[in-house]
C-alpha cells in the first residue's frame, strides 16, 4: 500500500468517523468548531485520494468523501 492511498484510507475514515458522531448528536447542540472541522475534513479527504496513482481508488476515495461532505453540509445547514 502506497503512502498516498494510506493517507487517503485514513482520511476517509476519519470522515466516516466523525459523520458518525455528528449524526448522533442533536443538531442544535452541535458548536461552530464541530460544524466547521465537519466540513473540512472530507475536503482534506478529497485532496489525498486525488493523490493517489490508481484510478479506481483515486475516483472511488473522491466521490465518496464528495458523499460525506454534501452529508454534512445538509447538517450543517439544519444546525444553523
Amino acid at each position: 500500500m502506497t503512502k498516498e492511498r494510506r493517507q487517503a484510507l485514513l482520511m476517509t475514515a476519519l470522515s466516516l468517523f466523525f459523520s458518525a458522531k455528528q449524526l448522533m448528536a442533536d443538531p442544535q447542540s452541535l458548536n461552530h468548531w464541530n460544524l466547521i472541522l465537519s466540513l473540512l475534513i472530507p475536503i482534506v479527504g478529497i485532496i489525498f485520494s486525488l493523490n493517489d496513482q490508481a484510478a479506481r481508488w483515486r475516483w472511488g476515495l473522491a466521490l465518496s468523501n464528495l458523499f460525506l461532505f454534501l452529508f454534512m453540509l445538509a447538517i450543517t445547514f439544519k444546525a444553523w
